[in-house]
Parts: C-alpha cells; structure tokens; sequence
C-alpha cells in the first residue's frame, strides 16, 4: 500500500470525500456530506481539516457552512 492510501485509510467515514470537495470547491457535495452527518472536524494524515481547506483556498462560503455545523 502506498503513503497516500495508507493515509487515506485512517480518515474516519466521509472525511476523505468531505475533504475532496472542500477542495474542488464543490459547495453542494459540502453541503450533502455534512447533512449526511460527515465529521466536519476529521483531519486527514498531514492534520488537515475541512475548515483549514477551505481556509487556504479562499472559499469563505465553504468555511461559513463549515462553521455552521460546529467546524472549529
């Protein structure tokens, strides 16, 4: 198994798709995910959670739904 999927396999259920979409900037697929009751506070295996994405990629609307569901 590569690091990347090694990685992957530690992110609790949806933190990886949430994570994905906060990236693409897909705000529906955000909003679907979190409605689904994804973890908006999962990190990924660098420590990288949704709301920092969304942080550094300058999607305010993102981080506001984020923030919304209790991201901190």
């Amino acid at each position: 198994m590569d690091a990347a999927n090694e990685k992957k396999k530690d992110l609790a259920p949806g933190v990886h798709a949430l994570l994905l979409a906060v990236h693409r900037g897909d705000e529906g697929e955000v909003r679907r995910l979190l409605s689904a009751g994804v973890n908006v506070n999962g990190v990924d295996g660098d420590g990288m959670s949704p709301l920092m994405a969304s942080a550094m990629n300058g999607q305010v609307s993102i981080a506001k739904q984020l923030l919304e569901h209790g991201a901190y």
